[in-house]
């Protein structure tokens, strides 16, 4: 199920352990500086460098980051996949995960890990569209994004009745112990981009609660995400599509 809060103020102080978790390709102008902030609010930072090419492996471990390689460039999904599977092994209890390009706000961390305490919600989605947010999408991406979440809504709730969800392509999440197990275990978490729909399905399939909390983004940052976004769109649409697909034919 799903819900969205409002969470309180935000606050540094937790009792277990809180890990950020970070995929990272080619990320040396930025890496260093988000693992930096990040450790002002959690107790690791796991950065997996998915096969650059340039400093970032290197620069993360400069800042503090314990750092795992990939040989090479696997996408995404599967830098995601490395960093479920550290924190599970590690029995981390609360798992955020940040892009490293610098459009998410380290600060925000506070606020989104308070925010599964606060709800005992297994997944906690930074929201873009959550009251409180704040964002400079451009208008051609929020359009986007509009129609990605109104379809990927439609396949949660056709398959599992889960409420509404307003950020369904959030790249900043937190997750309990649960939802971390839940996901190193997986079988069918894509290698892309579309690997942010198959988690919110397998957390669905496995009855985890979702709760959404604002964040601030800037898109502002040296560069930012630069897919093609009609074809990062069609992508997840064929992705949404077929995980509908398969769970009615197997449901």
């Amino acid at each position: 199920m799903t819900r969205e809060i409002v969470s309180p103020a935000p606050t540094a102080e937790t009792t277990c352990s809180v890990v950020v978790g970070i995929p990272a390709y080619n990320e040396e102008a930025t890496i260093e500086d988000i693992v930096t902030e990040a450790h002002a609010y959690v107790d690791d930072v796991i950065v997996v460098d998915d096969g650059s090419s340039d400093r970032t492996a290197a620069l993360a471990r400069t800042a503090g980051a314990t750092v795992v390689e990939h040989g090479q460039n696997r996408g995404y999904g599967s830098a995601l996949q490395t960093i479920f599977t550290e924190a599970d092994e590690r029995d981390v209890d609360h798992l955020a995960i940040l892009d490293a390009d610098g459009q998410h706000d380290p600060s925000d961390l506070a606020r989104i890990v308070e925010a599964q305490h606060s709800t005992g919600a297994s997944v906690v989605i930074g929201s873009r569209f959550a009251p409180g947010s704040e964002s400079d999408a451009p208008l051609y991406r929020r359009f986007g994004l509009s129609v990605i979440n109104t379809l990927t809504n439609f396949g949660l709730q056709l398959a599992y009745a889960t409420p509404r969800i307003s950020d369904t392509q959030s790249g900043f999440r937190i997750y309990d112990a649960d939802a971390i197990a839940t996901m190193s275990q997986s079988e069918t978490l894509g290698e892309g981009m579309d690997a942010s729909i198959d988690i919110l399905f397998e957390a669905a399939e496995a009855g985890h609660e979702i709760v959404e909390a604002p964040i601030n983004i800037t898109y502002d940052v040296q560069d930012a995400n630069t897919h093609n976004p009609v074809v990062q769109g069609l992508v997840l649409l064929v992705n949404i599509f077929s995980r509908v697909y398969n769970e009615r034919r197997l449901g």
